[in-house]
């Protein structure tokens, strides 16, 4: 029998990687419509503690927020809360002590909604997620910091802007376990004289969100 010490491909074993399409894009883009969000996977690109310059700091999830994340599907990135429940699930269940040690991690997103945060301004209204449960696949994952942000995509700014436009609730998840719980703020000021413009707008914020 041959040594399976022989073969370097059993020595070394590659590790597994897993790849997904792109779906933040789609993602964003179906915003509003109903459905059961499906599991998906994304590379953590960035972690930091919340801040108020991130979020309003009246929204709930200052308080039950752990960090603020850069997932990225490897064709764009989106900006994500994971709240403290969701890190003490993970902190039991793969024995981790610091959320720090999510970056370069891929990680199978389980529980999480989509949100819009419409600000006055529409260079600071922004898609994000909140990650309500997910867990890590794979660790040690090189990180590519030219991946762009999803705003970046003229699809996705047309759908900021519309959105924005329409003076939807400043805090309306949608996703699985959605809350049917809505804070109304509606937007009326700084409004664009044109989409060309708003394109513009959210183009020179990409860079803010990672």
């Amino acid at each position: 029998m041959d040594d399976i010490f022989d073969d370097p491909e059993t020595m070394f074993p590659k590790r597994k990687r897993f790849y997904q399409d792109p779906w933040i894009e789609a993602s964003v883009l179906n915003y509003g419509q109903q459905g059961k969000a499906k599991c998906r996977i994304g590379l953590v690109l960035k972690v930091a503690e919340l801040q108020v310059a991130e979020l309003p700091e009246s929204h709930p999830l200052m308080e039950n927020g752990e960090a603020w994340l850069v997932i990225s599907d490897r064709k764009v990135s989106i900006p994500a809360v994971l709240t403290k429940r969701a890190w003490e699930v993970m902190q039991d269940k793969e024995e981790r002590d610091v959320v720090s040690g999510l970056e370069g991690c891929t990680v199978c997103l389980q529980v999480y909604n989509l949100e819009f945060l419409c600000e006055a301004e529409l260079d600071k209204s922004r898609f994000i997620f909140t990650v309500e449960k997910m867990a890590t696949v794979a660790f040690g994952e090189e990180i590519d910091d030219s991946v762009p942000c999803c705003t970046s995509l003229p699809s996705v700014q047309e759908k900021v802007y519309e959105t924005w436009r329409s003076g939807t609730l400043y805090w309306s998840p949608q996703g699985e376990n959605s809350s049917a719980t809505t804070d109304t703020q509606p937007v009326t000021d700084s409004e664009p004289d044109s989409e060309e413009r708003a394109a513009g707008e959210l183009g020179g914020a990409c860079a803010k969100l990672n």
